[in-house]
């Protein structure tokens, strides 16, 4: 689904949110991430599980874990 507010067509990557001395950055993070405004967020492994979880109430439909083997394709505009 495309968000027609967004120039940002992705953010992918590791988040490296995972672990007590960095959780309390977990919602600061998901706040820049919503000024970025992006039509769909793939976070890996080292996002962390509670990380993960915010993200996902937080971007409810363009929100997806990445995992190993998956395949994103991206179209041109």
């Amino acid at each position: 689904m495309k968000n027609l507010n967004s120039n940002l067509t992705g953010v992918v990557g590791g988040f490296h949110l995972a672990g007590r001395s960095v959780e309390d950055k977990i919602d600061e993070t998901i706040g820049c991430l919503r000024r970025l405004n992006p039509d769909i967020l793939l976070a890996g492994h080292c996002t962390g599980w509670k990380a993960k979880v915010k993200l996902s109430q937080s971007f409810e439909y363009n929100f997806q874990p990445l995992s190993v083997g998956g395949r994103y394709i991206f179209n041109a505009m």
